[in-house]
């Protein structure tokens, strides 16, 4: 199937394409700005960003939300893009999905986004193993002897999750 392009709502100078790519489709008005394929910026967070123009002010935006607007239908209004890969530049349509902000937590957990999750307290010699559901939050799900025994239980702990959209 090739690739597919739509106009990215609010700036009619641009179009988006199912594979994560932005262009400009008019000559720039009143700048030199060239048509053609923009090149990302990346957030101080890792995620690419672009940059527009539009009656002579400067906009910056997420490029995935960009594609998920432009392809994936919301008809629960979830106000996050999730990575399903979790690889914040791929921004293809296929790799991302619309999710409420604890079910993008959840996923990022449930794939390790947030380290292993496992620590070594000295205070009282045992390895403690946590994960967070929400970006607020830090559930303890229990100290153990050994490294090992904590890495098992974390992860047994996400796995029961019900996962939230």
């Amino acid at each position: 199937m090739p690739e597919q392009w739509r106009p990215i709502v609010d700036f009619p100078d641009y179009e988006v394409s199912d594979l994560g790519k932005i262009r400009r489709i008019t000559f720039g008005r009143g700048t030199n700005a060239p048509h053609g394929i923009l090149k990302f910026g990346v957030s101080p967070k890792g995620y690419l960003r672009v940059y527009f123009s539009k009656d002579c002010k400067k906009y910056t935006k997420s490029v995935h939300r960009i594609v998920a607007e432009a392809f994936i239908p919301n008809p629960l209004h979830l106000p996050q893009v999730n990575h399903i890969d979790t690889n914040k530049s791929n921004c293809a349509v296929s790799n991302l999905e619309w999710r409420s902000g604890l079910g993008n937590m959840q996923h990022a957990a449930t794939k390790e986004r947030f380290g292993k999750g496992v620590y070594y307290y000295p205070k009282i010699g045992k390895y403690r193993a946590t994960y967070n559901p929400t970006s607020r939050n830090r559930v303890v799900i229990g100290d153990f002897l050994t490294e090992e025994e904590a890495l098992i239980a974390r992860k047994a702990a996400i796995d029961s999750l019900n996962m939230v959209i």
